[in-house]
């Protein structure tokens, strides 16, 4: 908070500390009267640069305080700042009571070290985003954010109400007492939480993380495992990974089956309505939402067999969709069917009659007022004539497609009393007449067979759908009057069996799902990038079901909404690993349909299709590409290969100078990344493990030289990486070396890739991200440059005081040898150098490196005798130094080989080789400018 010059006073001794740092409440206030420690206490006293109305202060920004700066807000105040605020580690904030801190932008409190703040009391209020916990940190106080970071993995614990108009991520270790409210709440684990939850969008439970309260959300996922909620969950649709569990009730908003759970998958491991596994029920109705129920029939029937009547709870006088949700319940006469209209507000069901005659429909049991649509004559009859004196009763149980099932059909009629049902034929067999006929889709082109049952050699019918014609088969009823048939339906859909013999007829529709899901999936699959899966819906024999089609079962508005609504999404992750694979839902067209997937990581994984609940029966598909076989995945799709590699350099003293010496290994940092630029944690586990990961040199612009200006050696196993990332400070990292023959500095590209031949699994760094801002791939281009280091001779007194001979590092300009004043990393260890006496005695020994400031540095050297000192530096690899000297002093190399010399030491004749430096030191010897001597010089190779 900026402090006016009104206050000569407080401005002086506000420039003594600042030094014309423009200061600032971080806390909200600012330099005003700011000594180091200084403690601005909020609680009706003047803060310069804040204002004061009542008691809230307002100050119009937040620059920061000093760094042990204290501020405390008492009880009752209110401090609103108009900027972001952000406190530092060694910062101080105390609040109690209803002491309130708010600020227009973000607010920080995370970084305040665990003895520096007192939260005892208040609340916080975020223009953006609020952050605590960075630290361990304990507050009592109730927050309110348009988003919120609560945490990042120490211990957190807060106590009040935390109300977010944006999303809450909740890390690691942190407990909450009291209500959580958010749009997509993210939990870490272990999370602790004592108070209800409500997400508006979603809910990610983390593993052994615990919601001890009741959660309202949409989406809902319970992760592997032990993720627990003991209150009742309302859901839209929730995923219960293994052992997640929800203790009391999981509310389906949408509705549920009783007895079922259909907004919920449930991978837990333990079963429906088990001890441990889920239990549902639909949401609660709206009261006064039920106006009447209807009863829909055609107005006749057989006497003795069940004719099929529509119930539907009606919301509105014209009873339109959509209906009444709450599941009305009731019992249907005649007959006494028990019906439930549940989520959808209709339902179906049997009424019968024993007796001939005009029968009115009925429903008892319910408060409800009934009315009745015949929906041949479309009246308001509730009339239904049953006839006949014997009549076919055939029952087809909803079944997958392809798969034979048998189909029972009775004979039966009313006993001479019209009181019970007897057999209409007695070991008998008749050649009935068998028909079907599309219901829902109204079309199709698949046929249905047939077989009676003892099977008669060759007598297998298949008969169209959609024809007026009939099939006759022979078929045996025993002394019940039954007779059994083998159907086989390659379709899906609502089907209806119809029988004639004579003036006898009957029929039964039932509802035929597909049997599985196959998938055909895109190649060359990479981690972050969009990929396309085909879903096949097919028969038992591998078939397309081409009734499996949305816009032809959308026909029944009720039972045909989103009836090939398929929810595509991970089943599990080979080898224990982690990604996020989100799940999509897709309709289908004629049995065929694509999903756009996108996962994040590297490796392989299995996909689960899932589809419960056909046209409202309990037959449902559930399939997938392999899953768990015992504890592991057998993970068939994949693999998923990183997008690519990003190299940097990895030395921050080198990154700034960016240059490395020819023939030098070049330290770098390797990430895989995916196609967002985000890392990919199981690389190599998941993929990649035994690669080797191999480096190139271009131009700095990317493209290869014309020639080449010298070699690039070392490779890396993949192996290295940990979690998507080679090691920054543990061996073995990456070190390249770029040897070239003397030259001037070159500037060059690397470039990595893991030398696959295959280009679906070719990971290459010159393959970038797509999106803005995101960071380049290849951002190691250093310069390169030809380096030696020399040492210069020098003369001293004997003593005490020594002689500095001088030791530099200089590189090839392309025309001379130069200073390299960017060297001011280079150590050259004491025992590195090299040292033999004129006189035979045994030199001091050398105590301190030498390390190089801007490319230079000094060896000091001391002598008690006159005499000379031979000092070599063995830059080498091992052994000892390769000088021209004669004689080899003891020396331990310092592995530095790029920075000798190409010499020779006997003459022309002689082949350069790399040679190290070399120099004498002369103790109590007149200097040559005091001889007699016309010139000297000195001549360095």
């Amino acid at each position: 908070m900026y402090f006016p010059s009104a206050f000569p006073d407080i401005l002086s001794m506000a420039l003594r500390r600042c030094a014309l740092v423009l200061c600032a409440l971080l806390m909200l206030i600012a330099c005003g009267a700011a000594q180091a420690g200084v403690t601005y206490r909020f609680g009706g006293a003047s803060i310069s640069g804040c204002s004061l109305s009542g008691k809230v202060y307002t100050c119009p920004s937040t620059a920061g305080l000093a760094y042990d700066d204290r501020v405390v807000i008492d009880t009752g105040y209110t401090v609103n700042v108009q900027s972001d605020v952000a406190f530092q580690y060694t910062q101080y904030l105390t609040m109690s009571g209803t002491a309130r801190l708010t600020s227009t932008g973000n607010l920080n409190i995370g970084d305040i070290t665990t003895s520096n703040i007192s939260i005892t009391g208040g609340s916080f209020s975020a223009g953006k985003t609020f952050s605590v916990g960075a630290q361990p940190q304990t507050i009592r106080a109730d927050i309110t954010a348009a988003s919120m970071m609560l945490g990042t993995g120490s211990t957190l614990q807060i106590t009040g109400t935390v109300v977010s108009t944006g999303a809450v991520q909740i890390a690691s270790n942190t407990t909450i007492t009291g209500p959580v409210t958010g749009t997509a709440i993210t939990i870490g684990t272990p999370v602790k939480i004592t108070g209800n939850v409500k997400a508006t969008t979603s809910l990610y439970l983390g593993s052994g993380s615990t919601i001890d309260g009741d959660v309202d959300t949409g989406q809902m996922t319970l992760q592997t495992s032990n993720a627990l909620i003991t209150g009742n969950a309302a859901v839209d649709f929730a995923k219960l990974e293994w052992n997640g569990r929800v203790a009391k009730k999981i509310i389906c908003k949408s509705g549920t089956r009783a007895g079922m759970c259909d907004c919920v998958d449930n991978q837990s491991g333990n079963p429906v309505n088990s001890a441990n596994g889920p239990t549902c029920e639909s949401a609660k109705p709206a009261t006064g939402a039920l106006q009447y129920l209807l009863i829909t029939h055609d107005g006749s029937a057989g006497t003795c067999t069940g004719e099929s009547v529509t119930v539907t709870a009606c919301a509105n006088s014209s009873c339109s969709a959509p209906h009444f949700t709450g599941g009305a319940s009731a019992t249907l006469q005649p007959g006494g069917a028990a019906i439930n209209t549940g989520a959808t507000g209709t339902t179906t069901a049997n009424v019968s009659s024993i007796a001939s005659g005009v029968v009115k429909l009925a429903l008892t049991g319910t408060s409800a007022s009934v009315q009745c649509l015949n929906s041949a004559t479309r009246t308001s009859s509730c009339d239904m004539n049953f006839t006949g004196d014997v009549n076919f009763d055939i029952k087809v149980a909803d079944h997958k497609a392809g798969n034979a099932i048998t189909a029972t059909i009775q004979a039966l009629k009313a006993n001479s009393t019209a009181t019970a049902c007897v057999p209409g034929f007695n070991n008998e067999t008749k050649n009935v007449e068998y028909s079907c006929n599309y219901v829902l889709p109204t079309s199709g082109k698949l046929s249905m067979s047939l077989d009676s049952t003892p099977t008669v050699a060759n007598d297998t019918k298949s008969f169209a759908c959609n024809t007026t014609g009939t099939t006759p088969l022979a078929t045996s009823f025993d002394s019940t009057g039954t007779g059994k048939l083998t159907l086989v339906y390659p379709d899906a859909g609502k089907v209806a069996l119809n029988a004639k013999f004579d003036k006898i007829t009957g029929k039964d529709e039932f509802i035929v799902a597909p049997d599985h899901v196959d998938f055909e999936i895109t190649a060359g699959l990479r981690a972050g990038a969009d990929f396309n899966v085909k879903l096949l819906a097919e028969n038992l024999a591998g078939d397309i079901t081409p009734n499996f089609h949305a816009a032809g079962l959308n026909a029944d508005t009720v039972l045909g909404k989103n009836a090939t609504l398929t929810t595509l999404g991970p089943d599990c992750i080979g080898g224990g690993l982690t990604g996020n694979l989100p799940s999509v839902a897709v309709e289908f067209t004629q049995g065929v349909a694509t999903a756009t997937m996108n996962f994040n990581e590297a490796g392989y994984l299995d996909l689960l299709a899932t589809r419960a609940n056909f046209l409202g029966s309990a037959i449902g598909i559930s399939s997938t590409t392999g899953g768990m076989v015992g504890t592991v995945c057998t993970a068939k799709v994949g693999p998923f290969v990183p997008w690519a590699f990003q190299v940097e350099l990895n030395d921050a003293a080198r990154k700034a100078a960016n240059f490395y010496y020819a023939g030098e290994p070049i330290m770098l940092k390797l990430t895989a990344i995916n196609r967002k630029g985000e890392l990919t944690k199981n690389y190599p586990k998941g993929f990649g493990a035994g690669q080797t990961i191999r480096f190139s040199a271009l131009q700095e612009n990317g493209t290869p030289f014309t020639t080449t200006p010298g070699t690039l050696s070392g490779t890396y196993a993949a192996n290295g990486f940990s979690s998507g990332v080679t090691p920054l400070t543990e061996q073995p990292i990456p070190q390249p070396a770029f040897t070239t023959p003397r030259q001037a500095p070159l500037q060059i590209r690397l470039r990595a890739d893991n030398g696959e031949t295959k280009p679906e699994l070719f990971i290459t760094s010159a393959t970038a991200p797509v999106g803005t801002g995101l960071a380049e791939t290849e951002q190691a281009r250093p310069w390169i440059r030809t380096g030696r280091v020399r040492i210069g001779s020098r003369f001293g007194r004997t003593g005490t005081n020594p002689i500095e001979m001088p030791v530099t590092v200089e590189y090839w300009s392309g025309k001379s040898w130069v200073l390299n004043d960017q060297d001011s990393f280079t150590v050259i260890p004491a025992t590195a150098f090299a040292q033999t006496t004129s006189t035979g005695s045994t030199p001091p020994a050398i105590q301190q490196p030498v390390k190089l400031t801007k490319g230079a540095g000094v060896l000091p050297l001391t002598s008690s005798q006159p005499g000379s000192i031979n000092v070599a530096i063995n830059l080498g690899a091992s052994g000892l130094d390769t000088s021209c000297l004669s004689t080899k002093g003891a020396s331990t190399a310092s592995k530095m080989p790029w920075m000798r010399t190409q010499v020779t030491c006997s003459g022309p004749a002689e082949v350069p080789k790399p040679t190290d430096p070399s120099a004498r030191a002369t103790f109590g010897i007149l200097p040559a400018e005091n001889r007699r001597i016309i010139h000297v010089r000195e001549v360095f190779n």
